[in-house]
């Protein structure tokens, strides 16, 4: 996960949060998505989930797009805290 992390300039917590969301959101999904296709049919989920499908993946590209935009975090200059000489 360092690899990773480095890669999307993020810390390998934040990327660890990543994977566990994902892991218990597909989890879940997986849960609701048998009974609800047992009493609906297959064929009926399918054709509700493709129309879903695409603004979700817009609305996500949208969103990974202003993160892409956003500035990285400032570090602050903590020499002027401790007393030093700063500027």
């Amino acid at each position: 996960m360092p690899a990773i992390a480095a890669e999307f300039a993020t810390t390998p917590g934040q990327v660890g949060l990543l994977v566990t969301a994902f892991t218990l959101a597909c989890g879940l999904c997986r849960a609701l998505r048998r009974p609800i296709g047992d009493r609906l049919g297959k064929y009926r989920i399918v054709m509700l989930a493709c129309p879903l499908s695409a603004p979700t993946a817009g609305a996500a590209m949208l969103f990974a797009h202003r993160l892409e935009q956003r500035p990285p975090p400032r570090r602050s200059d903590t020499s002027s805290m401790d007393g030093g000489s700063g500027p």
